[in-house]
C-alpha cells in the first residue's frame, strides 16, 4: 500500500518541485514584504495556483500515468508514461522558474546584462 509513496519520494524531481515552490514561496513574500503589498490572501492564491497545480499535479501524474500507459500499451508504453511525466515535470519547473524570476524582478534583482 505505501510503495506508491516510496516511488514518487524516491523520485529527485519531487524534491526538485519542492525546493523550487518553496524558493518562489519565499521570493514572493520578500517581494510583497518590500513593495508593501504583502497579504495573506496572496499566499492563499499561490497555494491553490502554484503549489496544487504544480507540485500536486505531477505527484498524479507520475503516480498514474506509468502505470496506465503500461496497461494500456503493454511493455511499450512505459517509455510514453516516462515521457509525459517528464513532460509534466518540465512544465512544472518552467512555470515555477518564471514565477521566481518575476519575483527576483520585483525584488530589484536584475539578471544577466540590462545593457
Amino acid at each position: 500500500m505505501m510503495d506508491w509513496l516510496r516511488t514518487v519520494a524516491a523520485d529527485a524531481r519531487l524534491v526538485t518541485l519542492l525546493a523550487l515552490v518553496v524558493l518562489d514561496l519565499a521570493l514572493g513574500v520578500l517581494a510583497a514584504v518590500r513593495t508593501g503589498t504583502f497579504a495573506w490572501a496572496e499566499v492563499g492564491r499561490f497555494y491553490r495556483t502554484q503549489v496544487l497545480p504544480v507540485f500536486g499535479g505531477w505527484v498524479v501524474v507520475r503516480l498514474v500515468v506509468p502505470y496506465v500507459a503500461t496497461d494500456l500499451l503493454g511493455p511499450e508504453g512505459s517509455w510514453l508514461g516516462e515521457g509525459l511525466v517528464l513532460l509534466f515535470w518540465a512544465a512544472g519547473v518552467i512555470q515555477l522558474l518564471a514565477s521566481i524570476a518575476k519575483s527576483v524582478g520585483n525584488l530589484g534583482i536584475t539578471i544577466g546584462d540590462k545593457s
